[in-house]
């Protein structure tokens, strides 16, 4: 026999789940959360299952006999398997405390099913002369609900909204006024924040030249320090110079020995010393170039999938997403949406870098934003940085104000930066903002 060639089932945990019901009625309640009649594989159990859930949800009461009756009263009795097959099912099923796991094992076969299926489709498409991209939407499109972890499944009731909620306190508890999300690295945004948190979405804004992709390093750089698994979308930016920027930060070697490979024999020893914690961090990089928000969410979501876990993702920067209109405003407006949504469905946080106008002199704000004013709707935290200097980008010795623009539980405030470009990256700075004063004329 060919098992390459068998459809993946499970014969007994299907009559298992069914069992559980008829010997112990209120087991059901647990179940339909989980299983739906397309689940099962056999024909008789899915006809057998929709009559139990019809029954429940009419108030009958489900038994051998009354569920015989029922499925002999709608004709279904005889394509159900006969009053025997119920009989020998209740019988067989060796507790109705494990249902759970039988639906467990049930749902993994259907999901071996779903995949399949979404492989011949794939093929029959690739027989029949379909592109490329053509063929790869067609295998996600299929695959889509079995890369995602929230499901249709997944609303709360009371009482586990309230039980999540004494557990969320308890947990906000142990802190005692410290951080309650993930350090980021820089105090500022810390203490804005208590930490970000599954879900939250940064927008981190400058003009060109303005630092904005060495803050968001410092901060992933962070997240990798902490064992944090993340994710760097670097769509201008090659990966190498990637990691020159992240040995820099990590490894105290300035920039500029890095670039041009002269490096002492001490810093090369630095370098050694960050590389050794890079390779065990779970830092991905993804430098293609002209990514989509379809490649994006595709991509993320694999990676979660894979591993299990995904705490960061940056985008650098959202212009540099791919669009497929004319309607730059729209299409941004749209993958910033889609972003936010992806942050919140893979548990992480977020981070999407955007590139302000050039021809703002003053302070940055919102109006600023090129193209993509939805970053501000979606953000929990927006942050612009700006260095008062005559070309607007940060130099050696200069402060850079980093201008929380909007803070969802949180005030709006002006901090300040030091600029360390020779170890790319910005440190805090206990100088307080002073507001110019207005030229009188």
């Amino acid at each position: 026999m060919n098992i390459s060639n068998i459809v993946p089932n499970s014969l007994e945990a299907e009559q298992s789940i069914i069992g559980s019901i008829i010997i112990d009625p209120a087991s059901i309640n647990g179940i339909v959360e989980l299983i739906k009649p397309t689940h099962f594989y056999n024909r008789s159990h899915s006809i057998i299952y929709t009559a139990m859930t019809e029954m429940i949800a009419s108030k009958r009461p489900v038994d051998l006999i009354t569920l015989s009756d029922y499925l002999e009263r709608k004709n279904l009795l005889e394509e159900a398997g006969g009053f025997v097959y119920l009989a020998d099912i209740s019988k067989n099923t060796p507790s109705s405390a494990n249902a759970i796991a039988y639906c467990s094992t049930v749902i993994d076969r259907w999901n071996g099913r779903q995949i399949l299926s979404a492989c011949h489709s794939g093929a029959d498409m690739v027989r029949e002369g379909k592109c490329y991209e053509e063929v790869r939407k067609g295998l996600y499109d299929a695959l889509e609900g079995l890369l995602k972890e929230r499901g249709e499944n997944e609303i709360a009731g009371a009482e586990s909204l309230c039980d999540e909620f004494i557990s969320e306190l308890e947990r906000l508890q142990k802190y005692k006024g410290g951080l309650t999300g993930w350090s980021t690295g820089d105090v500022h945004i810390d203490a804005a924040t208590g930490g970000l948190m599954p879900g939250d979405y940064v927008g981190l804004a400058a003009r060109s030249g303005g630092g904005k992709t060495t803050k968001a390093m410092n901060i992933l750089r962070h997240f990798v320090e902490n064992n944090r698994r993340c994710l760097f979308f670097s769509m201008e930016m090659k990966r190498q110079r990637a990691m020159m920027k992240l040995c820099s930060d990590l490894g105290n070697v300035p920039f500029n020995e890095l670039k041009s490979g002269h490096l002492s024999d001490d810093n090369w020893g630095r370098v050694s010393n960050a590389l050794e914690v890079l390779k065990r961090s779970k830092l991905h990089i993804d430098d293609s170039s002209g990514l989509s928000i379809d490649d994006i969410e595709r991509k993320a979501r694999q990676l979660k999938a894979k591993y299990g876990s995904l705490d960061l993702i940056v985008i650098d920067y959202i212009q540099r997403i791919k669009i497929d209109s004319g309607n730059m405003y729209s299409e941004l407006t749209n993958a910033s949406n889609r972003l936010k949504d992806l942050f919140m469905e893979l548990g992480c946080a977020g981070i999407v870098l955007a590139q302000l106008k050039k021809n703002a002199v003053n302070l940055p704000n919102a109006a600023d934003l090129r193209e993509t004013g939805a970053i501000e709707n979606d953000s929990d935290l927006l942050l612009f940085l700006h260095t008062p200097s005559e070309d607007l980008k940060p130099h050696p010795g200069m402060l850079t104000l980093e201008i929380f623009n909007k803070v969802r539980y949180g005030e709006t405030c002006i901090k300040m930066l030091k600029n360390e470009l020779a170890y790319q990256r910005f440190t805090c700075s206990d100088s307080e903002y002073i507001e110019p004063e207005e030229k009188r004329f």
